[in-house]
């Protein structure tokens, strides 16, 4: 079944897990650069955010 998340959403939620995941002391102005880097509009931030806590990161 082919998901219906935008694919630069996805990857961005990805980057985001993984960040979190080495530096759970993140700042957030870094979780900000990746939204940044990745485009992803502000209202767009919690669904990412939603992703982000539903994956499994390696």
């Amino acid at each position: 079944m082919a998901s219906s998340r935008p694919p630069t959403e996805k990857v961005c939620a990805i980057e985001i897990g993984k960040l979190c995941k080495a530096d759970p002391d993140a700042l957030p102005r870094a979780l900000a650069d990746v939204f940044m880097k990745h485009g992803v509009e502000s209202s767009r931030c919690q669904n990412i955010g939603a992703m982000v806590m539903s994956l499994e990161i390696p």
